[in-house]
């Protein structure tokens, strides 16, 4: 997780293929976890590099299978508000896939809690 943030391409990258990988072991994850690589791959839809972009995009699905409820919504929430908000145009594409990512990969009861 740590290495979400690192100044290298590849190195963003990989972390968060791996991160993906470790996920899926994972049935429960901790709050403060969750909300940690919340934010990691939310920052990472900004990225100046597609690659890392795309995998962080590819990420969304697995934490919204992951994640509690409340930090789905969350998600959901930000990159809502990112694909609404003018200023962003620039990213408007990623996050729009983001958030088709997301809803894709609903469980049935949270998407009735959306």
């Amino acid at each position: 997780l740590k290495n979400a943030g690192h100044h290298d391409n590849d190195t963003r990258y990989m972390a968060t293929h791996d991160l993906i990988t470790e996920l899926e072991k994972v049935d429960v994850l901790d709050q403060s976890l969750q909300i940690r690589i919340r934010q990691a791959i939310i920052q990472q839809l900004d990225d100046k590099n597609t690659d890392v972009q795309t995998v962080a995009v590819r990420c969304l699905s697995t934490l919204v299978r992951k994640f509690d409820s409340a930090q789905v919504a969350d998600i959901v929430d930000k990159l809502g508000s990112l694909v609404a908000d003018a200023k962003q145009e620039a990213n408007r594409d990623v996050y729009g896939i983001g958030l088709r990512t997301c809803i894709v990969a609903l469980k049935p009861e949270d998407g009735r809690r959306l």
